[in-house]
């Protein structure tokens, strides 16, 4: 008797049988920079043009725009944030911290820019210190990057995400936690005001309709519906273990967020390892599900250890599965290790797919970077003992490029 297996099947089996190793990434040093210190979260992808830009600093002035060729496999260095930008010595910045995001409206990309180091906090308030942060946008066709100004005075920008529908931007700032509108086509700002006095929370995403999605000091999940020009709460908080999870952590709220193209879901996790899952809807809350922790447990490793790791990173790849670093600001589940775990949402089994050394890759940040082939992008950092950089110090700045379904050409 033959049986005839059915083309899902097969590439079901093919995907069961296909082993993620060190030749499905790869890493891309910066060219052009004396002290490419690092990027947080700075990474956008120009569907437009097909590249990945990188804000790279030295975390104290100098900020370069990166651009990652995915036709031509080439990393180029644009150009300088401060000389294009037009940011005269008493206006310093010292790094990109938010999201660069393609506003699909007119092409270029979106970001804020953050004090970035110890003379911010010391000079905000200063009427002749920090200024604050400004949003600015980059051309990826000419290269071109515009300064529209600052946000709110004295503060940084931590978090600039686009609204789509609207044409309009949402911002964080820092420290105060402002949220802030900025409105493209009138080129006005609106302040909404303080809404987390505790800590503020890295990380901003948006749905088809223009609404945000953010956390508060409480981790609750907060939602802000352009179309009534209102803010909603969730019912309750996050799932967390109060027990074991330090307020400092709840406070941090969420770090990264990916989307799911196929099914329209939108994935998040928080600064204490809590992944989670939401069905967005115009009005209200979608239905939030909890996957867990990014990491199951084990005799290995504690849960107390998964809950303190740090994971700024989340991408959802076209196989409709998870992926994230594990690992950085002196947290990791295995000593001076980064770790790289797929999480199948639909069954919540999490594994640890590769291991590197912080020598390698000691943080990765990024959400939902992947180009029009399915590889995916991190923004990222190694450990360089012995040299020193800012505040953090000893690293420097390098983009993993990761494909969880083919090899990558070296």
């Amino acid at each position: 008797m033959h049986f005839k297996i059915l083309p899902f099947m097969t590439a079901m089996l093919a995907y069961a049988s296909f082993a993620i190793t060190l030749a499905n990434m790869k890493t891309v040093e910066y060219p052009d920079m004396a002290n490419p210190h690092s990027s947080w979260g700075s990474i956008g992808y120009s569907s437009e043009t097909n590249k990945v830009i990188i804000g790279v600093c030295d975390h104290s002035e100098a900020i370069a725009i990166m651009e990652w060729n995915c036709r031509t496999k080439k990393m180029t260095r644009r150009n300088w944030v401060a000389t294009s930008g037009h940011l005269q010595k008493w206006q310093w910045q010292g790094k990109i911290h938010s999201q660069i995001t393609e506003n699909k409206n007119d092409g270029w990309m979106y970001f804020g820019t953050d004090g970035g180091e110890s003379r911010e906090e010391f000079y905000m308030d200063h009427p002749r210190g920090y200024h604050g942060g400004y949003i600015m946008k980059y051309n990826p066709v000419t290269y071109e990057t515009i300064n529209l100004g600052s946000a709110i005075r004295y503060e940084s920008i931590k978090e600039l995400v686009v609204d789509q529908k609207n044409n309009r931007l949402y911002g964080i700032s820092y420290p105060a936690d402002h949220f802030f509108i900025k409105d493209l086509a009138t080129d006005s700002l609106f302040d909404k005001g303080m809404i987390n006095k505790a800590h503020v929370a890295r990380t901003l995403f948006t749905d088809k309709w223009g609404n945000a999605y953010y956390t508060d000091m409480r981790s609750y999940l907060l939602k802000y519906e352009p179309a009534r020009d209102t803010f909603i709460w969730s019912s309750d908080y996050i799932p967390v273990d109060s027990a074991k999870t330090p307020a400092w952590l709840r406070r941090d709220g969420l770090r990264a967020w990916a989307k799911n193209e196929k099914t329209g879901d939108y994935y998040f996790q928080t600064n204490y390892s809590r992944l989670l899952q939401i069905a967005p809807q115009e009005k209200g809350l979608g239905n939030i599900k909890d996957l867990g922790y990014l990491l199951d447990p084990s005799p290995e490793i504690a849960d107390t250890s998964i809950i303190s790791a740090n994971s700024p990173n989340l991408a959802c790849g076209k196989n409709s599965r998870l992926y994230y670093w594990i690992g950085g600001h002196g947290n990791y589940l295995v000593k001076d290790s980064i770790c790289l775990v797929e999480c199948d949402p639909k069954t919540k089994i999490k594994k640890i797919l590769l291991k590197r050394p912080k020598s390698e890759i000691c943080e990765a940040t990024g959400s939902n970077i992947m180009d029009k082939e399915g590889n995916i992008y991190w923004a990222a950092y190694r450990s360089i003992p012995g040299k020193s950089t800012a505040e953090s110090g000893n690293s420097r700045a390098l983009l993993i490029i990761f494909n969880p379904e083919k090899e990558l050409n070296k």
